[in-house]
C-alpha cells in the first residue's frame, strides 16, 4: 500500500505562524458587566444551613 501523507494539499492549508486576531472590544469584554455573571446560580452556591438539630427533633 502507497503511503498517503496527510499534507499533501499544503497548498490549501492555512499558515502555522498567524498573527493573533485583532478582535474590537465590545460591551461584554469584562465578565463583571455582563448581566449573566450576575444571575450565574454556580456562584450564589452556599455551605448547607443547620434546619434542625438531633436535640430538638428528640424532644419533639
Amino acid at each position: 500500500r502507497p503511503f498517503d501523507d496527510g499534507l499533501r494539499y499544503a497548498d490549501n492549508i492555512s499558515a502555522r505562524t498567524q498573527p493573533p486576531p485583532l478582535v474590537p472590544f465590545g460591551p461584554y469584554h469584562k465578565s463583571s458587566k455582563v448581566y449573566y455573571y450576575t444571575r450565574d446560580a454556580r456562584r450564589s452556591v452556599e455551605s448547607p444551613s443547620v434546619i434542625y438539630t438531633a436535640d430538638q427533633l428528640e424532644a419533639g
